[in-house]
């Protein structure tokens, strides 16, 4: 009795976080800035994994 009280916890909770995650998706709020920390992680992306330009690019975008 106890693992199937247990078990219906679990399962409530799953169906709330999945409606959560749903709300989250139908908004599409996209952030107007990056942290400076992921600022430097997006550049350094750029820079090491993108294509030709695209650090440039990003960083003097970043100045303005």
């Amino acid at each position: 009795m106890l693992t199937k009280a247990i078990s219906q916890e679990w399962l409530d909770l799953y169906q709330e976080s999945v409606k959560i995650v749903e709300d989250i998706e139908q908004r599409n709020v996209v952030p107007k800035y990056l942290e400076k920390e992921e600022l430097a992680l997006f550049l350094k992306t750029a820079r090491e994994k993108g294509i030709e330009d695209d650090y440039e690019f990003f960083f003097n975008t970043c100045l303005y």
